[in-house]
């Protein structure tokens, strides 16, 4: 059984290290202007397949953040990628070089509809109320209809306007599409978060969320720069690589220290990033 476990955790490090160097590998690939989107576009339109495959290249780091939405769902980060990515392409060979709109913008739709399809496909389905179907069906058919007209993901402030539903419904609907066994099934190991704590906030726009995961990437660079124990107190009092925050008493109990003393850490190296961050 010990034998077992430690075949699963090495297992999980490999997948994890996999990951991390592909995200590495993604993050180096600049961005492309809309000009260049358009040309690619269309030339893709003629059938030219290396313009294809550089336009999904280019944006693939979007799949990523996309699919970190998803992650605590009960399927692979690495899975929801390659889902996503297939969405990536299926916008790349669709997209329509005369709409004025940016590429990703009309990309986010059908990434996110290949990741909730395998989501619904790998997870145990639930009874959805005749009442709860019958608003996801109008809320699917407002936002398909826009994307048809418009060619992009219709944000959930329009469609409140037209559906009569208020954004909170619109999420709650969209989370029940996920079909999952309950919306307040308990995720990662302390059991402390629910599905509905995880969901996307649809007021960010995946620019944004590129600009955080960035954001958040230059701060893992910077906290190596600091001693191992303030390392770690930060990961721990913020969750960051972790299932969950910790509390001061937490981490107290793990390195023997008084709740103060945790806390005085936390703002000494919460200065020295923001020492860093100044430079």
């Amino acid at each position: 059984m010990e034998k077992n476990k430690i075949k699963i955790k090495e297992k999980e490090s490999e997948v994890k290290d996999s990951i991390n160097q592909y995200l590495d590998e993604i993050s180096k690939i600049p961005l492309l202007t809309k000009d260049e989107e358009i040309e690619l576009a269309k030339k893709i339109q003629k059938g030219d397949k290396e313009a294809l495959k550089k336009l999904v290249k280019h944006n693939l780091r979007f799949v990523v953040s996309i699919a970190q939405r998803y992650k605590n769902f009960g399927v692979p980060l690495s899975d929801l990628i390659n889902e996503g990515n297939i969405g990536l392409i299926k916008a790349a060979s669709k997209f329509d070089p005369d709409k004025n709109i940016k590429f990703i913008s009309y990309a986010v739709w059908w990434i996110k509809q290949a990741i909730l399809k395998t989501l619904s496909e790998q997870t145990s389905p639930i009874k959805i109320p005749i009442k709860a179907r019958a608003k996801s069906n109008k809320l699917n058919y407002i936002k398909d209809a826009y994307f048809r007209e418009f060619g992009e993901e219709m944000d959930n402030e329009e469609a409140s306007k037209v559906s009569g539903f208020s954004e909170k419904e619109i999420r709650d609907i969209e989370t029940g599409r996920l079909k999952f066994n309950s919306l307040d099934k308990a995720i990662g190991e302390d059991g402390d978060n629910n599905l509905l704590d995880v969901l996307e906030d649809e007021s960010v726009s995946v620019e944004d969320e590129f600009i955080y995961e960035s954001s958040i990437n230059v701060l893992r660079k910077l906290l190596k720069q600091l001693p191992n124990r303030q390392q770690d107190i930060i990961k721990m009092r913020f969750g960051l690589d972790l299932d969950r925050r910790y509390t001061l008493d937490e981490i107290g109990e793990k390195y023997h220290i008084s709740k103060e003393r945790v806390r005085q850490i936390e703002k000494e190296a919460l200065n020295k990033l923001k020492k860093m961050f100044d430079r």
